[in-house]
């Protein structure tokens, strides 16, 4: 073989390393991305928590939104020096309902939650509600919800004695 065409073979051979060194450094930077873009993600989810958290226990009045009368249900904390109002909103199951990831019934049921289970609201969007429970933040769809505490009612009624029937075992409400 001439030493022009050993030449060639090693420029190419070259090239062609070269080429692969740079498709596995974009992988890597793109492995990179993604992991850091998840790891955001989870801890915007774990700060959205903790803000309202932190709201909910601060211990500075002026922090605190005043009472208005369409908010549901609120719990008043004292302490020593100061006086906290927690004006937390929550929220109630009118059924035996599905807690799920996000607000669709296309995704993920994280647990179902029985009639009556209290939920703290978070918002609300297209019918559905961001809620938290059990210190985990999803979604209910807001057909299955009330603003109203069963247990405050004083009415010892279930939804079942009053007609209303639970929905059958294989689609429950969403």
């Amino acid at each position: 073989m001439k030493k022009s065409h050993k030449r060639e073979i090693y420029m190419a051979r070259a090239i062609f390393v070269g080429f692969l060194v740079l498709l596995v450094a974009i992988l890597i930077i793109v492995v990179n991305i993604v992991s850091t873009a998840m790891r955001n993600n989870k801890s915007n989810v774990a700060s959205q928590s903790e803000s309202q958290s932190t709201v909910a226990a601060s211990s500075e009045p002026e922090s605190v939104q005043p009472e208005t009368e369409s908010e549901p249900e609120t719990t008043v904390e004292a302490e020593t020096e100061s006086e906290i109002v927690d004006t937390t909103e929550y929220r109630w199951t009118t059924t035996s309902v599905n807690f799920r990831t996000e607000a669709n019934t296309d995704c993920d049921v994280i647990e179902t939650l029985a009639a009556g289970t209290k939920l703290e609201f978070i918002a609300e969007s297209d019918g559905w509600a961001q809620v938290m429970y059990n210190n985990q933040t999803g979604y209910v769809s807001t057909d299955y919800l009330t603003d109203t505490d069963p247990d405050a009612t004083g009415d010892d009624t279930t939804a079942e004695e009053e007609g209303d029937s639970e929905p059958e075992s294989d689609s429950e409400a969403e």
